[in-house]
């Protein structure tokens, strides 16, 4: 959330959210709330791309295990047991629902973009 001490000035509150995608999305004529929602979820999926970068780059995982290199393939070192494989699916759930969130948001500021541009088409024909 975000309050106006200043004019001009913007302070963190409660929440983290790109400050830029929010204006943008207020300046297109995006509603305030969604704007917010939208601008909480983009630095929400942005945070956990740096995370799975990071992890990926270090070859860690979430769990602090190291990742298999240069082992052969069918060791005991290599393989899943069904706790990894149950936190797999369990990310991959995680990220199908916020992958929905972000996919209704997108929609809503092509519709909040297109809904303007219809109307000026409209009153021409």
């Amino acid at each position: 959330m975000l309050e106006n001490s200043n004019p001009g000035q913007e302070r963190k509150i409660m929440t983290t959210m790109i400050a830029e995608v929010y204006r943008a999305f207020v300046k297109a004529g995006v509603p305030e709330q969604d704007a917010m929602a939208a601008a909480e979820a983009l630095a929400c999926m942005d945070a956990r791309l740096q995370d799975v970068g990071g992890r990926a780059a270090s070859g860690t995982s979430r769990r602090g295990g190291r990742a298999a290199s240069g082992t052969k393939a069918g060791t005991a070192e290599n393989l899943a047991t069904k706790k990894d494989i149950d936190a797999a699916r369990l990310d991959i759930h995680r990220l199908d629902k916020n992958m929905a969130v972000v996919q209704w948001m997108l929609g809503i500021v092509i519709a909040a973009q297109v809904l303007p541009l219809l109307q000026v088409v409209a009153a021409i024909l």
